[in-house]
């Protein structure tokens, strides 16, 4: 990366109902609707599963450029996600907390110490969590596991 800034657009174009198409130059389509919670049809992702999603999407991609900075081996990992949305007074639905799962897998014990300080290196540099008003916990698990 080399600039002090760097700028992101999208499109949501109506489809019809509650659905709409987001649309980046470029990139693959992808057809979004209001939460089945308030109103929206099924089987559609939400503006709220991408919320938590580029949370858990960022928390990853951070951890690979932290790891790979720290010489962390590891032989695999996974993260889920969850997000609570809660009415706050005077202000509507917003989302209070946002839960990260990290499960990482190591080959040595002797690197558990060192594996728990990058996860946590990794949110605290992660763009995306920092961006948020909610809070972000982080609930990591890290398995030892010879080959």
């Amino acid at each position: 990366m080399t600039g002090d800034r760097y700028d992101y657009e999208t499109t949501a174009e109506w489809i019809e109902g509650k659905r709409v198409k987001l649309v980046v130059e470029g990139q693959h389509d992808l057809e979004v609707s209001t939460p089945s919670e308030f109103g929206g049809p099924k089987g559609f992702w939400s503006p709220e599963d991408l919320f938590v999603a580029s949370a858990c999407a960022c928390y990853l991609t951070t951890f690979f450029a932290v790891a790979e900075g720290a010489k962390l081996s590891y032989t695999d990992i996974i993260c889920t996600a969850s997000g609570i949305v809660e009415k706050v007074e005077g202000k509507g639905f917003w989302f209070t907390q946002v839960n990260l799962y990290p499960e990482l897998v190591i080959a040595d014990d002797e690197e558990e110490e060192w594996a728990e300080r990058v996860l946590e290196m990794s949110k605290k540099n992660c763009l995306v969590i920092n961006s948020i008003n909610a809070k972000v916990n982080l609930h990591p698990k890290i398995t030892v596991k010879r080959d």
